[in-house]
């Protein structure tokens, strides 16, 4: 039975894998010849490449007709453990493998939906989109590193699909003190960013509050204070306060202001 979820899991991923290819693959691209011919910056411009290999981040540009690195940082093995030219031989498909088998299904699914988005807005103002990815991918030696991929839509043919984009790779790892899987997919035409959540996520948060717990949230939200909240749950004031410290621990929220904000986005309130 074990054997058998597995086996369904990885197909659920390869299949997700599949249909963002075919996203990718399904804009009607034009037969431009003036494009940016973005592998000849390892060649041409030998000082921007010295510095991006050294830098802090790792650096690409992903030609999504062929999901390639046509540009790709010296400085994977430094960031990450692993040489370039495996990402260089199989292209984003070699990133993809390299996903936390923990995180590898929402990420994936994520993703689609990211490009299902990117893709509905109007050809005219794709040019310029930023979006980002926070991910954990395996390395080499077994352990995990935590990844803040931040891309911007940098070439459209001239029928104004998609055909380049640049990214960065961070590691995070230090910065955090535990993985939320998030897409967010932000540009200058809109007014806020669009954030992507597994379907899961939700209730997952709402299970690690209980049912009283959720009721107090729900008052504080109201705006009452921890002496009305006790008058109205006929329990004690300093029981309240008590709740309401759990909470914040249980919910990572450094203010009530922030608290309120988890319970909205979590679908308490």
């Amino acid at each position: 039975m074990k054997t058998t979820n597995i086996l369904e899991t990885a197909f659920a991923q390869t299949t997700t894998l599949d249909k963002l290819i075919a996203i990718w693959q399904a804009q009607p691209y034009a037969s431009d010849t003036n494009l940016i011919d973005y592998a000849s910056l390892r060649t041409q411009t030998t000082g921007l490449e010295m510095v991006l290999s050294h830098g802090p981040c790792l650096t690409w540009v992903l030609d999504l007709r062929t999901q390639q690195f046509v540009y790709l940082s010296e400085n994977t093995r430094s960031l990450i453990g692993y040489e370039p030219q495996l990402f260089r031989q199989d292209g984003f498909l070699t990133l993809s493998k390299l996903l936390h088998p923990a995180d590898k299904k929402n990420i994936l699914e994520l993703t689609v939906q990211l490009w299902e988005n990117i893709l509905a807005l109007p050809k005219e103002k794709r040019l310029g989109y930023t979006f980002s990815r926070k991910y954990r991918i395996r390395k080499p030696d077994g352990t995990s590193v935590c990844l803040l991929e931040q891309n911007k839509i940098t070439q459209t043919d001239s029928g104004g699909n998609i055909t380049h984009v640049l990214g960065t790779c961070t590691d995070i790892t230090d910065l955090i003190n535990e993985l939320t899987f998030e897409a967010c997919v932000q540009g200058k035409f809109t007014k806020a960013p669009m954030r992507l959540t597994p379907e899961n996520a939700p209730v997952a948060a709402r299970n690690i509050l209980s049912e009283r717990e959720k009721e107090i949230v729900r008052l504080v939200a109201e705006g009452l204070s921890s002496k009305v909240i006790a008058d109205q749950l006929f329990i004690s004031f300093h029981t309240v306060n008590t709740h309401r410290k759990n909470i914040i621990g249980k919910t990572h929220s450094k203010n009530t202001s922030g608290l309120v904000q988890y319970a909205i986005s979590n679908r308490i309130i």
